[in-house]
């Protein structure tokens, strides 16, 4: 493998290109759709940094690995129920 300096080498970065490519990234449109809320709650979340998201030249840009990770971490446990004696 070529090493471009450090311990960076071509492979890596072609490995890190490609995972980048094969990531689907969407617009707050289809977040809002995703997720079941507005598309103003998501501007909200995401100024106050509540919610995964990527700002790219004022593009606000969601990937949806990201935001089901999100969603699954938001999820509320249920308590347990007592046993009755």
């Amino acid at each position: 493998m070529m090493e471009l300096g450090g311990n960076v080498c071509v492979r890596t970065i072609y490995l890190r290109r490609e995972a980048m490519i094969n990531k689907r990234f969407i617009k707050i449109d289809e977040a809002s759709e995703l997720t079941r809320l507005k598309p103003k709650t998501i501007r909200e979340y995401c100024s106050r940094r509540l919610i995964p998201h990527i700002k790219l030249r004022g593009a606000v840009l969601f990937d949806t690995e990201d935001l089901e990770a999100w969603l699954e971490d938001s999820k509320v446990k249920p308590i347990r129920q007592l046993s009755k004696k």
